[in-house]
């Protein structure tokens, strides 16, 4: 390897770096910690439990929710009910800007001086056009609390939710691309 190359092979080596960044790993998978993506659950009762999706930065809200539903309805399935209600949901941002206690207000900094805004600098034409404006570490996190019913139970309940047409619709929204 010359001097002359070595530009050439640092290059490839981002390069492929790079692109092995963009591989990502699933985003429907059992959630590794609390701060990971993926779906958890909990049981709350005999036919009760309460399921949780959290998405990463880059999840739409809307599959946030399929996530959701897509475990609800595989969380009935695995316990031997073919129904379930929705009780209670919520669907929140985790990670919001406003929840950072620096994120308003003035303190100093070591790049601009003193000022307004995230990372300690203020830049008015930055901020005017929306520079300094796209860090936004939010993503969507929902939760609900679903009650499991029988055939014969969801009969009776026009809000009963079918498990297996939930999984028919959205698994393949969630399956992972084939090679």
């Amino acid at each position: 390897m010359t001097a002359r190359r070595l530009p050439l092979y640092a290059g490839a080596f981002l390069l492929s770096f790079g692109l092995g960044a963009c591989v990502s790993t699933p985003l429907y998978k059992p959630q590794a910690n609390s701060g990971s993506a993926g779906y958890s659950e909990q049981q709350l009762d005999q036919n009760q439990y309460r399921v949780t999706f959290t998405g990463t930065r880059s999840t739409s809200r809307d599959r946030v929710e399929d996530g959701l539903m897509l475990r609800a309805a595989e969380v009935t399935k695995s316990s031997g009910f073919s129904h379930f209600l929705v009780d209670d949901r919520q669907i929140s941002r985790d990670g919001d800007d406003w929840r950072d206690p620096w994120r308003f207000g003035p303190r100093f900094s070591f790049g601009y001086g003193y000022g307004y805004g995230r990372y300690g600098l203020y830049d008015p034409f930055a901020y005017r056009f929306g520079y300094l404006d796209r860090f936004d570490d939010s993503r969507f996190v929902a939760s609900a609390d679903i009650a499991m019913l029988t055939a014969v139970e969801a009969a009776r309940e026009p809000r009963a939710i079918d498990a297996g047409q939930v999984i028919a619709n959205l698994s393949p929204k969630f399956a992972p691309p084939t090679p």
